[in-house]
C-alpha cells in the first residue's frame, strides 16, 4: 500500500544523517532506484510522509516538478517500527521490491531479523579467495554486514572481529588495506561502546600502516586515532588512556625513521586531546618516552619529540621539566640548551578535526610527520 511505502521512504530518508558514508550513498541509491522504477506510486507514497521527509527528498532531486508541499492531504499518523531496520537493511529490501515491480512484499519489513553475525566464516572465506578482486568483494560485503548488525549482536564479536581486521592490515592491496580501514573508522564511530574495551587488537597493525608509502592511508590512519582517542575522552576513561599511550610508545625505539616521524605525532595528538578534555594519563611515561627520543639519531624525530614535552609542559611545568632535561641531555649541551628556548615559547602544536597535528613554524621544529609529503616515509608513492 501507500503507506507501506510512506514508511519505507521515511525509513530510507533517516538514514541519510547517518554518520557513515557507506550508509549514505546506500540510502540515495535506493531512493532514486525506487523512484525511477516505481514513478507515480513513489510520489503518492512521498505525499503520506512528513513534510520534512519530503523536503529532503526534493533537495536529492527526487518527485522534481510534483509539487509536494501544495498536494499535500492529511497525513495518517505512520505507526513506528516495531524493530529496527538499519538504513542496508532497507535499502537492500527495497531494491528487491522495487525490481519486482510492487511494494507489496516490503509489508512484513519490520519483522525482518539479521542473519547470525558469524565473522569467522568472513576470514574462512577470504582465505580461500584466489584474486584481490575476490577477497575486496567478500570484505566489502563484511563491511555492509557490520552496518546491518545490531550493537548486541556485534559487541561478543568485536574481539573477533578486530583481530581479522588486523590481520587484514598486512594485505599489500591498496583497495583492501583502505577498504579495512574505513571498517575499523566505522566500527569506531558506531560501536564504541563495546569496540574501546579490545581496540588493543587492531592497533598493532594501526602503527604499521603509519609507515606506509602510500599518503592516503597514513591519512586515514592517523583519522582513525583521532576516532579512538576522541572517544576516550567521551568515556574520561584514564585506564583506556593508559592502555593506549604505552602501545604506542613501546615500539617508538625500534622503528624506522619514517615511522617514528609519523607515530611521535600519534603520540603527540592523544596527548592533546586527552589535555583538551582533561582526561588522567601516565604523563610521567610520555616524558620518559620523549626524553629517550629527543636524543634520537634522525634529526627530524628529535625535533618532534620536543614538541611531545611542550604538550606536557603547562600540566608538569617549565622547572621540572627543566630539571629532568637536565638531568636526562647531561654532556649533550647544545641539544638541552634548543630544547629549554623551544619550551620558553609559548607556541603549541595542535591537532585538527581531520587528525593531522600541525606545529608551529618555528626554527626549533622541523616538520615531517603528518604532512602530505613523501620524503617522511622514506618510499615513494
Amino acid at each position: 500500500s501507500d503507506t507501506d511505502l510512506a514508511w519505507l521512504l521515511q525509513s530510507l530518508v533517516s538514514s541519510l544523517t547517518d554518520s557513515t558514508q557507506l550508509v549514505i550513498n546506500a540510502t540515495e541509491q535506493s531512493l532514486s532506484h525506487l523512484e525511477s522504477v516505481l514513478k507515480e506510486r513513489f510520489v503518492a507514497g512521498a505525499r503520506l510522509t512528513s513534510l520534512a521527509t519530503q523536503q529532503l527528498l526534493e533537495d536529492l532531486g527526487l518527485c522534481s516538478g510534483q509539487g509536494l508541499k501544495l498536494k499535500q492531504k492529511e497525513i495518517p499518523e505512520l505507526q513506528p517500527a516495531p524493530s529496527a531496520v538499519s538504513a542496508v537493511d532497507a535499502a537492500t529490501l527495497a531494491t528487491v521490491a522495487a525490481d519486482a515491480g510492487s511494494i507489496s512484499s516490503i509489508a512484513g519489513l519490520p519483522r525482518i531479523e539479521p542473519q547470525e553475525f558469524q565473522p569467522h566464516q568472513v576470514l574462512e572465506q577470504l582465505e580461500a579467495a584466489g584474486k584481490w578482486q575476490e577477497r575486496a568483494r567478500i570484505l566489502e560485503g563484511f563491511h555492509q554486514s557490520l552496518l546491518c548488525t545490531p550493537v548486541k549482536d556485534v559487541g561478543p564479536h568485536m574481539s573477533e572481529v578486530l583481530l581479522i581486521l588486523n590481520r587484514l592490515l598486512t594485505d599489500t592491496n591498496f583497495k583492501i588495506t583502505l577498504t579495512t580501514l574505513y571498517i575499523i573508522g566505522d566500527l569506531t564511530d558506531r560501536f564504541a561502546s563495546c569496540m574501546m574495551t579490545v581496540v588493543g587488537a587492531v592497533v598493532p597493525g594501526l602503527v604499521e600502516k603509519l609507515g606506509d608509502c602510500k599518503i592516503v592511508i597514513r591519512q586515514t590512519v592517523s583519522k582513525i586515532f583521532h576516532k579512538i582517542f576522541s572517544e576516550v575522552v567521551k568515556m574520561s576513561s584514564e585506564e583506556y588512556a593508559d592502555r593506549l599511550l604505552h602501545m604506542l610508545i613501546g615500539p617508538l625505539a625500534n622503528r624506522p625513521a619514517h615511522l617514528k616521524l609519523e607515530l611521535v605525532a600519534v603520540i603527540t595528538m592523544a596527548l592533546l586531546i586527552f589535555e583538551s578534555g582533561s582526561v588522567p594519563y601516565d604523563r610521567e611515561e610520555a616524558l620518559r618516552a620523549a626524553c629517550q627520543t629527543i636524543q634520537d639519531n634522525d634529526e627530524k624525530v628529535a625535533a618532534l619529540a620536543v614538541e611531545i614535552v611542550v604538550v606536557l609542559r603547562p600540566a608538569v611545568g617549565l622547572t621540572r621539566l627543566s630539571d629532568r632535561l637536565s638531568a636526562v641531555l647531561l654532556g649533550e649541551k647544545a641539544v638541552l640548551e634548543r630544547v629549554l628556548q623551544r619550551l620558553r615559547l609559548d607556541a603549541m602544536p595542535v591537532v585538527t578535526d581531520e587528525g593531522v597535528v600541525e606545529y608551529p613554524n618555528l626554527p626549533f621544529v622541523i616538520v615531517g610527520a603528518n604532512d602530505t609529503s613523501t620524503t617522511s616515509t622514506g618510499c615513494t608513492e
